[in-house]
């Protein structure tokens, strides 16, 4: 807490008029272990009584720190506890209390009310909660009773009329009397336990603090600095004291360790004010390469981190997690320029507005220190960090891949690509126009104009660099109707597929970067599509200016503007910087689509009012528009009327928000040629599928941490297969045989919310399961 800036805050609230009931100080926050200054918050009321004649309550949240007040009380003299340093066996020494949390702890003494909760830093395994009260008048403001709370006994006074949740269970109040009673509260009870759950505490601080010096891929840095950097000294020196802590704090043993004056001393400054040890990873870009500087690429690895090291799931098994963590996320608004440097410490951009991720350990046990078990700990954690720094590569790293397109149009071939916001190789929106060879072109046309309402679409026949084809202009594709669950394969009924050919004269229409940092923080207003094609047709694609999007694409629309339609539709050929703007739909209210939440609205032959204007983002890139967001004036208007969809419309917001891509490809057992393989995997292909959809459709697929471990792991394909993981080096002629699993296999979103959400169904499954037991008798 700024002191300064809460004075600043509470004259204001003077001077607009408005009471001042309480100010709240936390002695010890449940995500940091950070303590407020509570010293300072009691000076300034007295100063503002003094100054301006206005009070307010002071409360102390203690839920977390309360019981760290009894290191403050010395044991009683029949008190006969506590170790040794000499005596031989275990030894774990005591963590005393920083001067500033000791005085904070002592300041409680004066303010008007405190909550503590013994089912926290009490040990108690009840929830308990308790509300503290300096003036017992306090605790009449606010009363509830039922005739059943007392019982009519009227000579009794009962707990149960204090606040609002009527009757109250007993086990709880007397699990925390039975255990303050016989632990004590005092340095040699519970003061003894948490002083050496704090010294586990600032070891595991110190791996947290040094884990970087060890890995040439992954970096950990703790939420509190380092001594040295919260004095300000050069970077020399910091870096100076943290080969100081892991040269003679971290594998020290404790006995070692406490007779080392330097040492200790630097022990009793590190950490955070009460056993709480936030921190957040980030990773190189290559091993001993510069950091990633993205803010969301650096919280998806502490997410996944997180999904490894904690129980959430129903078949999450606490014994066979090797460390567990917490999870929380540092909002840029809420923490302001503390985030900012953190994220800069972090080798992150300070200036990313982004929330970033983070993690936490808290250390209840003197156990860990003995034996040096928190190494195996710290190491355990390392192993599982670094492996998923392997899936942050594949994430930003612009690799070869398959790439895919929406096919449109029947007079001339236009292309909508198929992006994703969470794969560095997919990341951008593209819209060409190409030719297809004349057999394949009127094979697509007939398809097309006896199945109007299906989807068509193109996939590069191998892994490319999408820039090289742009570059090139051409490459060879395969073409489906629909999207294929393998690549270079198709089941008997898709009369269209045709493999390997060649598609020429790529010409580039439209060509965004889906990068996290040029995209805008916000929705738009009203809801924008790229207008494109010939005179005779028309498409849209729907602009994604943020993450957590939509796609939404039609094939020929029917524009009507009126007088002015035939001039508008002849100047569309030779005018690319045009866009349309649905008027009525409000983009910035819908959003974002998901689960039960979907975009019906955008179905084959609906109508809409539009307003067609011009595209500043050709000029002056999207920045020009994403400027103008949360204006009525986007573009410069050019004519109003309206759009009717065509019979072919493609939705998805599920593949262009996927956190994750199975890089998967099955292999035959002996050697085969491409063509051989192809072959041989046509005449098995519906049993493959059938086995990767019941795979993928089932629900622990949605919260797997790692679905290709996922798959691999259940996976039953016939013996003359095998399924691995597939390379991201550019195939040639020369590349093994193999046929790539394609991203469309995995039907459900893999976003933090649509994951969230499957844990929860999880959960209630398996209690409408048990409830379902209950009821038939069993």
């Amino acid at each position: 807490m700024d002191v300064a800036q809460l004075e600043t805050e509470l004259l204001s609230l003077v001077q607009a008029g408005h009471a001042i009931y309480a100010v709240v100080a936390i002695m010890g926050t449940t995500e940091h272990g950070a303590v407020d200054p509570l010293d300072k918050v009691l000076s300034l009321r007295h100063k503002l009584q003094d100054e301006h004649g206005i009070s307010f309550l002071v409360h102390c949240d203690a839920a977390w720190g309360g019981y760290f007040a009894s290191l403050l009380h010395p044991a009683p003299p029949e008190y006969k506890g506590g170790r040794d340093l000499d005596d031989g066996g275990v030894y774990v020494p005591h963590q005393a209390l920083s001067r500033y949390t000791e005085t904070q702890l002592r300041s409680m003494r004066y303010a008007d009310s405190i909550t503590v909760d013994p089912h926290k830093s009490g040990y108690i395994p009840y929830p308990a909660g308790g509300l503290c009260y300096k003036d017992e008048r306090l605790k009449y403001l606010i009363t509830w009773t039922g005739p059943y709370i007392d019982g009519g006994a009227s000579d009794v006074e009962s707990m149960g009329v204090y606040g609002l949740e009527g009757s109250k269970p007993g086990a709880a109040p007397v699990a925390a009397y039975i255990s303050n009673e016989v632990i004590g509260l005092h340095r040699g009870g519970y003061g003894g336990l948490l002083g050496e759950a704090m010294f586990t505490s600032v070891k595991m601080y110190a791996h947290w603090a040094t884990m970087t010096l060890e890995s040439d891929t992954l970096i950990v840095t703790p939420f509190n600095m380092l001594p040295a950097e919260r004095e300000g000294r050069p970077v020399e020196e910091v870096e100076a004291q943290r080969a100081f802590i892991r040269r003679n704090i971290v594998d020290r043993p404790n006995r070692e360790l406490v007779r080392d004056p330097e040492a200790m001393d630097l022990v009793r400054k590190m950490g955070s004010d009460l056993s709480i040890n936030a921190f957040a990873c980030n990773f190189r870009m290559s091993r001993g390469g510069p950091p990633n500087r993205d803010v969301a690429e650096a919280s998806y690895l502490n997410r996944r981190i997180i999904e490894r090291l904690s129980v959430s799931r129903v078949d999450d098994e606490a014994c066979k997690k090797s460390v567990l963590l917490m999870g929380s996320q540092l909002d840029q608004e809420r923490y302001g320029s503390c985030l900012a440097g953190f994220k800069q410490r972090l080798g992150l951009n300070p200036e990313d507005p982004a929330p970033l991720a983070g993690l936490c350990n808290v250390s209840m046990t003197p156990f860990p220190t003995a034996g040096n078990f928190v190494r195996e700990l710290a190491d355990s954690f390392r192993k599982v960090a670094e492996e998923e720094v392997q899936n942050c590569w594949k994430r930003v790293h612009v690799v070869p891949a398959i790439h895919s397109f929406i096919m449109q149009g029947t007079e001339d071939l236009f292309l909508a690509y198929l992006p994703m916001f969470n794969w560095g190789s997919y990341r951008q929106q593209l819209i060409v126009s190409a030719k297809l060879p004349a057999d394949v072109m009127e094979a697509y046309v007939r398809a097309r104009r006896e199945r109007p309402a299906a989807v068509f679409s193109l996939h590069t026949s191998s892994k490319e660099l999408l820039s090289n084809i742009l570059q090139r202009r051409s490459c060879l594709v395969d073409v489906h109707e629909g999207l294929p669950m393998l690549h270079g394969i198709a089941d008997a009924s898709n009369t269209l597929y045709r493999t390997q050919v060649e598609l020429m004269d790529i010409i580039i229409l439209k060509h965004v970067e889906l990068h996290p940092n040029p995209l805008h923080s916000g929705y738009p207003h009203v809801m924008i599509f790229f207008l494109y094609g010939t005179p005779k047709e028309q498409h849209i694609d729907h602009m994604l200016l943020t993450k957590d999007n939509v796609q939404l694409s039609s094939s020929c629309v029917q524009l009507d503007f009126g007088p002015s339609t035939e001039r508008i539709l002849s100047e569309i050929g030779s005018k690319s910087a045009l866009m349309l703007v649905f008027d009525d739909l409000r983009e910035h209210e819908m959003q974002p689509f998901g689960g039960r939440h979907k975009p019906d609205f955008f179905a084959p032959n609906r109508t809409f009012r539009v307003t067609l204007r011009m595209d500043p983002c050709l000029e002056y890139g999207p920045a020009a528009l994403n400027m103008r967001l949360h204006e009525s004036e986007i573009g410069e208007p050019v004519a109003q009327g309206t759009i009717t969809l065509g019979e072919s419309v493609y939705v998805d917001y599920v593949h262009l928000n996927r956190d994750t891509v199975p890089q998967l490809c099955i292999t035959p057992m002996e050697q085969l040629t491409r063509d051989q393989l192809l072959l041989s995997v046509t005449n098995d292909y519906q049993r493959i599928v059938d086995d990767l959809v019941r795979i993928v459709s089932h629900e622990s697929a949605g919260v797997a941490p790692d679905i290709e471990e996922h798959i691999l792991a259940r996976a039953a394909l016939p013996s003359k297969y095998s399924l691995g993981k597939a390379s991201d080096s550019q195939e040639t002629g020369t590349a093994p045989s193999k046929v790539h699993v394609s991203r469309f296999t995995i039907p459900h979103p893999s976003d933090a919310y649509s994951r969230q959400m499957t844990v929860r169904n999880g959960w209630k499954d398996m209690f409408d399961a048990r409830v379902a037991d209950c009821r038939a008798g069993n």
